[in-house]
């Protein structure tokens, strides 16, 4: 995702980062589902895992040889780079001083431990509780993988234009709950493909808070930044699984099997909620990048009129990238005051 904020505009980054997920993301639940089935039936399980090894070192491959870092202003040094992939520097860094990446990464942490506690466990679930087979497991999958595909490529493009990032996220947040109430409460399993289809629109919901996440730090912390919120995504791709299988056998036998999922429901609301105050959170941060991306140059005054220290690394080599807003006292500050500072001198 960094690699694409340098070579896509930010208005288009929503698109650009649901492309890639719905074509990556998507199309994998797509085709690899059935594909993996085949091989299974043809072949044997072995052959599965040995396809999954060919297939990752193909990407790997593609990566070295294709892939190149976009050109930049001077060459980071070795202790630069080590300094940067520090992730207790981004942890402290971006989200004990930046509002708006501590709602974005609270976003992602409860959406995606819902996400992929219920990816992780609904198939087993699926068929204790309504004996679906291998090929009918897949095929819930294939339906996640193509309408994830479609909504994130051309369904975020037409949305973009007619809706803001804000209001995208919920409507894909409000999907996935719906998802995993009908999957919840579902006492047929034909209910669970219209469920999936839900599940498939929601995913687009991470790529409006990851081109939200571009656009609320400076353009030389994007990559950090990009990095706090995958790492929110991969720790609860850890945990959400454990959690949602522990909880299962709970409930197998009651009256409401399908509790987890309800659970899972919830704590997506939580996330639903939580993008109520992305305009009031995010629209200052954005506004102030978008100063700094027009080569205003910091430092600013503070809200009440004074200048405020420019905190700058000296190792960086983009002069106005590394500015932050800081008062006197070390403590920085709001992109609101940044901007008041920046309006004064302008005469706004």
């Amino acid at each position: 995702f960094a690699f694409i904020a340098d070579s896509v505009a930010p208005q288009q980054r929503a698109s650009a980062f649901g492309a890639t997920i719905g074509l990556g993301l998507g199309g994998a639940f797509f085709v690899g589902p059935a594909l993996g089935a085949t091989i299974d039936e043809l072949l044997g399980t072995s052959a599965v895992f040995k396809a999954c090894v060919a297939v990752t070192a193909f990407n790997a491959a593609f990566a070295v040889v294709v892939l190149h870092e976009p050109p930049s202003r001077g060459r980071l040094t070795w202790s630069e780079l080590l300094r940067r992939s520090n992730p207790c520097r981004s942890f402290t860094g971006l989200l004990v001083a930046s509002r708006p990446m501590r709602l974005l990464s609270v976003i992602t942490l409860f959406y995606y431990l819902a996400l992929w506690g219920f990816l992780a466990n609904k198939g087993v679930y699926a068929r204790r509780r309504f004996q679906l087979t291998s090929r009918e497991t897949a095929a819930q999958l294939s339906v996640f993988g193509a309408v994830s595909s479609l909504s994130q490529t051309a369904g975020l493009s037409a949305a973009r234009k007619v809706a803001s990032e804000a209001q995208i996220a919920r409507a894909c947040f409000a999907c996935a709950m719906g998802a995993m109430l009908i999957y919840g409460f579902a006492t047929d399993s034909r209910l669970l493909y219209p469920a999936m289809a839900l599940l498939g629109l929601s995913v687009g919901g991470f790529a409006t808070v990851s081109s939200l996440c571009s656009q609320v730090v400076p353009h030389a912390l994007v990559g950090e930044a990009q990095g706090v919120i995958a790492s929110m995504k991969a720790l609860m791709e850890g945990v959400g699984p454990l959690a949602f299988a522990w909880a299962m056998p709970r409930f197998e036998h009651t009256a409401l099997p399908g509790a987890p999922w309800l659970g899972a429901a919830a704590l997506t609301a939580v996330s639903l909620a939580l993008c109520c105050l992305l305009e009031e959170c995010t629209n200052d941060a954005i506004d102030l990048e978008q100063f700094r991306g027009s080569g205003e140059r910091l430092p600013l005054q503070n809200s009440r009129g004074k200048p405020s220290a420019s905190r700058r690394s000296s190792r960086d080599s983009d002069s106005n990238s590394e500015d932050f807003c800081v008062d006197e006292g070390g403590s920085w500050e709001s992109p609101k005051a940044c901007l008041q500072g920046v309006e004064s001198r302008r005469g706004v």
